[in-house]
């Protein structure tokens, strides 16, 4: 991700998404949720009644963000209340898999945990019936799929269903 921008011009925001509610930078932290949920609204905060009396350029999150939440949480105020709906925000590319041809996707990888597993972008919900399959990345190709980590042979490659509900290796 980008970094923070804190004390640029960069808004606060607030998206309404998945029964949700989500404050963070208009930095593209957020684009997963909003591109996974068309139906979801982003207002700017800009109802400086929600925040702190004199905000810091360099910590918006204590500031800004915060009472915010607090505000929201706690009933006191309404989404709508922050601000006006925004028709653009900074969207992050290539979070979402594309289907290039049939049966053939493109994706990326979202991150890499402690354990070594590599999480990509591909949701497990839209490739379940996995038959044959193969994914490659430069010169390794992975066409060994098993329903979960347990399944799998110790030291080998291979793609499984992971806990967070995408395809991981």
């Amino acid at each position: 991700l980008p970094i923070s921008g804190v004390g640029s011009q960069r808004k606060p925001i607030l998206a309404e998404a998945a029964d949700q509610l989500f404050i963070a930078p208009d930095n593209g932290v957020l684009s997963f949720i909003l591109q996974t949920h068309q139906s979801s609204i982003v207002r700017e905060i800009i109802n400086r009644k929600l925040w702190l009396q004199s905000p810091s350029q360099t910590f918006h999150g204590r500031d800004i963000f915060a009472p915010t939440a607090a505000l929201l949480a706690a009933g006191e105020v309404a989404a709508a209340d922050v601000g006006a709906i925004l028709d653009n925000v900074k969207l992050l590319a290539n979070l979402i898999p594309d289907n290039i041809s049939p049966n053939c996707w493109k994706g990326v990888v979202l991150d890499i945990d402690n354990f070594g597993n590599v999480i990509t972008n591909f949701p497990s919900g839209h490739f379940r019936s996995l038959n044959t399959f193969s994914i490659s990345y430069k010169s390794k190709t992975i066409n060994r799929f098993y329903q979960y980590f347990g399944l799998g042979p110790e030291r080998a490659l291979f793609a499984y269903h992971g806990s967070s509900g995408y395809i991981e290796i």
